[in-house]
């Protein structure tokens, strides 16, 4: 028997996240119309986003082997079906997230790469940068909040 996919998105009739079979609402059998993330409440939001994050953390169990404990449990008819969860704004916000993620590492890494040059150079000396001040009364408080 194939298994049947059932989408677990917003419903704009049942006000909720439902199933969803080709498109039509398991609950109420109305059509799937687009739905703006700003028209959920909040707290519906943030409960399916934690589901997704559960879901997605399960297939990765599946990748890595893990046994499910409950497996033994599952009927024939909950095996035949597979239900995928609605990111809920969940992608968004991890792509906005790994975005800063790495404009910070870049960052971090040009401050050591700047700092570096200053290794060794006494307070007292000619600063590198060229003002043709000493060190101490040009970069020096910079690269000592960097270091």
């Amino acid at each position: 028997m194939p298994k049947i996919t059932y989408y677990r998105i917003w419903c704009k009739t049942c006000n909720n996240f439902t199933l969803h079979h080709n498109n039509i609402c398991k609950e109420c059998n109305t059509k799937y119309s687009d739905v703006y993330l700003k028209d959920i409440p909040p707290e519906l939001l943030e409960e399916q986003r934690i589901r997704y994050k559960n879901k997605k953390f399960n297939i990765f169990d599946v990748y890595l082997n893990i046994i499910n404990p409950f497996s033994s449990f599952m009927t024939d008819v909950e095996s035949n079906y597979e239900i995928i969860e609605s990111d809920a704004g969940q992608k968004i916000i991890d792509e906005e997230t790994n975005k800063l993620y790495k404009e910070r590492k870049e960052q971090l890494r040009k401050d050591r790469e700047w700092t570096a040059q200053y290794k060794g150079l006494q307070r007292n000396e000619q600063c590198l940068c060229g003002s043709g001040k000493k060190y101490k009364h040009c970069c020096y408080s910079r690269v000592s909040k960097i270091h």
